[in-house]
């Protein structure tokens, strides 16, 4: 007749000790927190001379946290390769989120697949483009100190000029 008020005995230790352990770990020191976040960011994108330059915002699971500000892309040229008749340009290169609350850099990795593109008197290809490929931070200062993580991103360009906008969206999950 003790099996059942044994059974409530050890059911109850081990209760306490699920419920007790998260609290007694995030008592020994900050544990990080796996939120999603993602980053908006329009602006143009120059053909001629210049960088990809914008304003952002961030929309991140963190309460009371909002951040918008600049943004400058920077990447090395690449050369056009054909994938089953496609065009497609692999692109490697950083964003870097500038505001009051602090820098956040993002090195990024993607294809650039240009749609119905034109050239133009100067030589220049002009027209719509799809990219895709994925990211991560490399450095966070401010606000953003102790960010890690990454994701995929997606963008488009668009406008049949030397000075094409752009938006684009990072998505992902950081630590913090």
């Amino acid at each position: 007749m003790n099996a059942p008020r044994n059974l409530v005995i050890i059911a109850g230790a081990a209760l306490c000790l699920f419920v007790g352990a998260p609290a007694a770990a995030q008592s020994k020191g900050a544990v990080p927190t796996k939120v999603q976040i993602a980053i908006h960011d329009q602006g143009t994108a120059p053909k001629a001379s210049g960088s990809p330059h914008g304003i952002y915002t961030i929309t991140v699971a963190l309460p009371g946290f909002a951040a918008g500000g600049k943004s400058r892309i920077s990447f090395d040229p690449s050369v056009t390769k054909y994938v089953d008749g496609q065009a497609q340009l692999p692109l490697a290169g950083s964003d870097t989120f500038t505001s009051s609350k602090g820098k956040l850099v993002i090195a990024f990795t993607g294809t650039h697949i240009p749609l119905n593109n034109k050239l133009t008197s100067a030589g220049y290809s002009v027209g719509p483009a799809a990219e895709t490929g994925t990211w991560k931070i490399t450095s966070a200062t401010g606000s953003y100190a102790g960010w890690k993580g990454g994701g995929p991103w997606a963008a488009v360009i668009y406008g049949y000029t030397l000075n094409p906008s752009y938006s684009a969206e990072w998505d992902g999950f950081i630590t913090h």
